[in-house]
């Protein structure tokens, strides 16, 4: 007999173990940084845990923790009403009980108080499991853009780790190197770069909050921060420097008003991904080529990051290709003016607000 519960700080010990044992390979995470992890994400994050609790799946004959389900609430506005997400993550289940376990897990996850339930780093087998318990797949909020700065380089580091090819990459990488070179130089190139014409600065928490409604509150979904739940997504996103150095930047134009802003982590020699871009109304190419040309002139090869729908012609413009699939974006409600925000692309819906910041450092 299985029984799915709330997950409390007695249960970390038995969640770590379950987590090593079904998930880490190769270099694991402590189990002290792991414990710290998952007391710190889901017992003592800044919002209300009473609105939405992580889970874990109990075998009630042996008490062996057998399943696990990160939750954390997200409360955001629809139409200027408050209301409450629930964004879930860290869906680990022990292999034997796969089928019974996770569909208890998400049905009680989905049973719950929140009027959204979130996941957008859902795998296919997560995506399967989700829909056949009534859940959607938001299409639009699951495409990824890149946009390549140096291609050859990209292109190279694509064979270079494979064996046969690797000899290939090194010999090939003087001429990607010139090549990289002229084709940003050269006016008309798709890769051309040109210093940008506003100017920009450090994003400050202060600014970020006096302004994010101004600058997505045409959005009919949008998140809700305030500075302790702002400072607590920042902090995490900052310590995970494996992805390069994360920037704040707000762009303005000459008279200093702001135009929009970027989070992302400069990577120099490789894929810097971007957490969110946020632009004014007729600002959204000064915003993107702001961001295109910083990454490019610090050393990056290519910038990655989740399309925002809206935002959609400004990449295309910007010569973004686009793709879908490997992480899907998930959505649960019974709201149906909740889900036609999202399927229509009227939701601001950055990877800030989803698992990115969830993820163990």
């Amino acid at each position: 007999m299985l029984s799915v519960r709330s997950f409390t700080k007695e249960d970390i010990p038995r969640v770590v173990e379950l987590r090593r044992r079904i998930l880490d390979w190769g270099e694991p995470p402590s189990k002290e940084n792991l414990k710290e992890f998952f007391r710190q994400t889901f017992l003592e994050n800044p919002w209300d845990k009473a609105a939405a609790s992580s889970l874990v799946c109990q075998d009630d004959k042996t008490q062996r923790i057998i399943g696990f389900l990160g939750v954390v609430p997200r409360p955001m506005l629809l139409n200027g009403t408050r209301l409450q997400v629930a964004v879930c993550t860290q869906f680990i289940v022990e292999p034997a009980h796969r089928g019974l376990a996770g569909l208890q897990l998400l049905n009680t996850f989905f049973s719950g108080l929140q009027d959204l339930a979130l996941c957008d780093e859902a795998s296919e087998n997560v995506r399967k499991i989700w829909q056949f318990l009534g859940g959607t797949t938001s299409l639009l909020y699951s495409i990824h853009w890149v946009r390549p700065l140096r291609p050859c380089a990209f292109a190279l580091s694509a064979i270079r780790n494979r064996k046969q090819l690797s000899w290939l990459a090194l010999a090939a990488t003087p001429f990607a190197k010139l090549v990289d070179f002229l084709a940003v130089r050269i006016p008309g190139s798709h890769l051309y770069q040109s210093p940008p014409s506003v100017p920009a600065e450090d994003l400050s928490p202060k600014t970020f909050l006096s302004l994010m409604s101004d600058v997505v509150g045409n959005s009919q979904l949008c998140p809700e921060y305030d500075e302790s739940t702002w400072k607590w997504v920042l902090d995490r996103s900052e310590r995970m420097v494996r992805y390069g150095n994360f920037q704040k930047v707000v762009v303005k134009d000459k008279t200093g008003e702001v135009l929009g802003w970027y989070l992302y982590y400069l990577n120099r020699g490789g894929v810097s991904e971007v957490l969110q871009i946020a632009a004014r109304k007729g600002s959204v190419d000064d915003v993107l080529g702001h961001l295109i040309y910083n990454a490019w002139q610090h050393g990056s090869v290519v910038l990655s990051g989740r399309l925002e729908p809206r935002l959609m012609q400004a990449f295309s413009d910007r010569y973004c290709l686009l793709h879908c699939g490997g992480f899907w974006t998930l959505v649960h409600s019974k709201k149906p003016d909740l889900l036609t925000a999202l399927c229509q692309g009227n939701a601001f819906l950055s990877r800030m607000e989803g698992e990115w910041c969830l993820r163990i450092d």
